[in-house]
């Protein structure tokens, strides 16, 4: 269990790193910002848009990198700073944990840590984009893989 924990913070950190490395060179304009003075002091910058929130439930159709496609439920719930995945199969049963957390510079994206409670050895990250529309866009890879897969999960209503 520890080897496996280990190899969770170790995914997780790697994907953190590389999510932050690829938002410190990117450059973006925020939409809607507005500067103003206060009483002479130094401008503050506020923002008329809320911060996306991923929580609720979803279905998700997911491809492995040869193509094989899966259907499965996914219920997202929002802690303190961090989220937490579940994905289900038809029959209720989970098939894949994760934990989840916001990357600051990307605000419409989520970077996930998942592994199978079957397969303690199947642990993978997947980075999500928050869409407009409420729906999830992901690829994912697992840690003993070099490919991509990729997921689109719908929000149920």
């Amino acid at each position: 269990m520890k080897t496996v924990m280990k190899s969770v913070y170790l995914v997780t950190a790697l994907s953190l790193s590389t999510l932050t490395t690829y938002a410190d060179t990117t450059t973006s304009t925020p939409a809607n910002t507005n500067t103003s003075t206060n009483s002479g002091s130094s401008p503050t910058n506020t923002s008329n848009t809320a911060a996306p929130n991923a929580e609720g439930d979803y279905q998700c159709q997911r491809a492995d990198p040869s193509n094989n496609t899966s259907t499965s439920t996914l219920s997202v719930t929002k802690g303190n700073d961090t989220y937490t995945f579940e994905w289900d199969d038809s029959k209720g049963d989970p098939i894949l944990y994760g934990t989840g957390v916001m990357v600051g510079s990307l605000p419409n994206a989520i970077s996930v840590a998942f592994w199978d409670p079957k397969k303690p050895d199947a642990i993978g990250i997947e980075v999500f984009e928050l869409k407009s529309d409420g729906s999830l866009q992901g690829n994912w890879t697992l840690q003993s893989d070099n490919k991509l897969g990729s997921e689109t999960c719908t929000k149920s209503k």
